[in-house]
């Protein structure tokens, strides 16, 4: 009677640890990468997400002949509202609120709820805290269209800055937003920060 011998395959410890130990350098240098990645992705978004709802709160005002404004959003109780507050406010990451607002008049930190017979119709929750996009200089409660798409400010500039970097990221970017309520965006060098800070400064 024939005996079969059978052979055991499979990995040796010595080679067990260097696949990890190649797996772990190659997950090392493709971090970089992905967290860039994911940076850009991100403010890209937050970015997309301002400029769609500009443009709708223009074209709300105009179809429904009304005034339609967008605030910084402040829950209480759960309740969406606005937020009232000048030193809190100018952070638009916290999320936004869009109203039809009937008065046609800017908010005022002397407000303490939406306008007299305002209607929300859209509600932006919070991101990611990472990300912040806030007002450049002065703060304004609200951002208003007249009933032929015309804000009733003069437009307003905002930063998208990435909070876990100094300079805010190679994928910080000013945005301005037009009377026409069309948002354009630059990607900004740090030369472009450098300056931007110092005329604020004056």
């Amino acid at each position: 009677m024939k005996k079969y011998r059978f052979s055991a395959q499979g990995f040796t410890l010595v080679e067990l640890m260097v696949t990890i130990s190649v797996m772990v350098i190659l997950g090392m240098m493709a971090a970089p990468a992905m967290q860039a990645f994911l940076a850009k992705s991100s403010m890209q978004s937050l970015q997309a997400d301002f400029s769609q709802t500009m443009q709708q709160a223009r074209a709300e005002a105009v179809n429904r002949n009304t005034c339609v404004s967008v605030c910084q959003l402040k829950k209480t109780n759960s309740v969406a509202g606005c937020e009232f507050s000048e030193s809190a406010a100018g952070n638009w990451h916290k999320g936004w609120v869009m109203f039809t607002n009937p008065s046609c008049k800017g908010l005022s930190s002397d407000d303490t709820a939406l306008p007299s017979g305002a209607s929300i119709l859209r509600v932006r929750e919070p991101g990611n805290p990472r990300y912040e996009l806030s007002t450049a200089s002065v703060v304004q409660l609200d951002l208003t269209f007249n009933s032929r798409g015309l804000l009733l400010s003069d437009g307003t500039t905002l930063w998208l800055m990435d909070a876990h970097s100094e300079s805010g990221g190679v994928h910080r970017r000013r945005m301005v937003v037009s009377p026409q309520g069309r948002v354009l965006a630059q990607v900004l060098s740090e030369a472009d920060v450098a300056a931007a800070a110092g005329r604020e400064n004056q």
